[in-house]
């Protein structure tokens, strides 16, 4: 995966440290924006802040009935409405709290809840609602104007320029 290239996209934001990986490593959340003030605009015209998944299988996946979560206490406080991946594509959803079902492309998809400063867990759970696929913990500070995410190393990093949807 070439990841992350400064090409300027969009300016985002969203800082995270303590990956955890389970059983289900090939999907993961490579991104993630929590103050997006320069980046992509909803439909609404709102710059919402928005996770990126990456399906690493070399075929399509399936997340409806997943849940996405920035709660621990919580693994199921989103329900992914319905969505598929492409084979080592992306999809990406936005967490503003407006609660939108749609697809992973099209139309947009929202999360019940929102990413904002001094959110601290992020977590993608399979669809039994108990194994968690991927997340961060000990989310540390975002800061304005750039994303947080996975380098092609897989390794945690903070981007200066957003690239979501992108390898």
């Amino acid at each position: 995966m070439n990841r992350r290239s400064l090409t300027p996209l969009f300016h985002i934001l969203a800082v995270s440290v303590g990956l955890i990986h389970t059983s289900s490593a090939d999907l993961t959340i490579t991104e993630l924006l929590a103050i997006n003030i320069n980046g992509p605009a909803d439909k609404d015209g709102d710059h919402s802040a928005w996770i990126e998944i990456h399906n690493d299988l070399g075929e399509e996946t399936n997340l409806t009935d997943w849940y996405l979560t920035n709660d621990p206490d919580d693994l199921t406080k989103w329900k992914i409405p319905r969505g598929k991946i492409p084979a080592n594509g992306y999809g990406l959803v936005y967490v503003s709290g407006k609660d939108i079902s749609g697809t992973l492309f099209n139309p947009e998809v929202h999360a019940s809840f929102k990413l904002a400063i001094g959110i601290d867990y992020l977590a993608l759970v399979q669809p039994d609602g108990t194994t968690i696929a991927h997340a961060y913990e000990d989310l540390p500070s975002q800061r304005s104007g750039f994303s947080y995410g996975l380098d092609a190393d897989g390794e945690q990093t903070l981007f200066q320029t957003a690239t979501p949807l992108e390898a």
